[in-house]
């Protein structure tokens, strides 16, 4: 489920300059949002995925057509308005990426409950449920949390990797597992985490409120996961980086793809943690 998707243009700039006339040495235009990337990823890994979430406008439809040139499967909810854009500009000379994202289409009660019915009428067929990426304008917590209620009952395992006010609600949650990264977790825990020992003992404190997974991300140091059978690092290698964007959402790909074939929470940990080491080295979420 993203319920705020994205039509993804990036830009790669030989140095970037603000305020000249620049020429981009690569443009490529994917569809895009956490959960798209995350999608993009499990197709990619040789996984099955459907895809929910609001769009509208003629960039909405683009990003439709590009979900499905992609080989996967969509149910999605149409609404006034244009799905937002998001323009990443990268510098190469300095390997620094520069983010600009719209707010997306505001929406209204009717819009969220054809959103909600739509996603109920798929949720139990799945072995796995991600609710990715941030709420679209005019989306109650309310709404968010009666849709998560309903999911959650009949969802095998249910991830939400969020952020803002839906990932505070998330924190709250039982019977959710949740991907969040140090900063976020450190905001709720009072505290500062600082590496792989820190991130499992707060990712194990996140876990006893009621979460069966829980599992903290810390860039290229790696990442954690709590269960209730204990804790688990992994590193990823070192690599030549083009583009960090949506290297969260293809581990998240990678790691929940695993646990849905039967792999161990340690093995599960290292599919994410590759697929997410693998999708650095391009531009595109889940695109390697």
């Amino acid at each position: 489920l993203t319920a705020n998707p994205t039509l993804d243009r990036t830009l790669e700039f030989a140095s970037f300059t603000a305020g000249d006339v620049l020429r981009p040495t690569s443009t490529l235009v994917t569809a895009g949002g956490k959960g798209i990337n995350t999608a993009r990823t499990v197709h990619t890994l040789g996984g099955e995925t459907l895809c929910t979430g609001f769009l509208g406008g003629s960039s909405g439809q683009t990003v439709a057509a590009m979900v499905t040139a992609d080989g996967i499967t969509s149910d999605w909810t149409l609404v006034e308005g244009s799905t937002r854009l998001c323009t990443i500009l990268v510098d190469a000379s300095i390997e620094q990426t520069t983010v600009i994202n719209e707010s997306g289409p505001g929406i209204n009660a009717d819009d969220w409950q054809r959103l909600h019915n739509t996603v109920m009428k798929h949720t139990s067929a799945q072995t796995t449920v991600c609710v990715c990426g941030s709420l679209p304008p005019g989306a109650s917590l309310d709404n968010f949390r009666s849709l998560v209620d309903e999911m959650k009952a009949v969802a095998p395992r249910l991830w939400i990797d969020t952020s803002g006010a839906a990932l505070d609600a998330a924190f709250d949650m039982q019977d959710v597992c949740i991907k969040v990264n140090t900063d976020e977790a450190g905001a709720v825990l009072n505290q500062a985490i600082e590496g792989p020992l820190a991130a499992a003992n707060a990712a194990d404190r996140l876990r006893t409120t009621g979460k069966p997974l829980v599992v903290l991300t810390m860039g290229a140091e790696g990442a954690v996961i709590a269960t209730e059978d204990g804790r688990w690092y992994a590193k990823p290698p070192t690599i030549s980086v083009k583009s960090p964007l949506g290297s969260g959402d293809a581990f998240l790909g990678g790691l929940a793809l695993g646990l849905s074939q039967g792999q161990s929470a340690a093995d599960a940990l290292r599919m994410g943690s590759a697929a997410g080491a693998a999708n650095a080295m391009y531009y595109g979420g889940g695109r390697f």
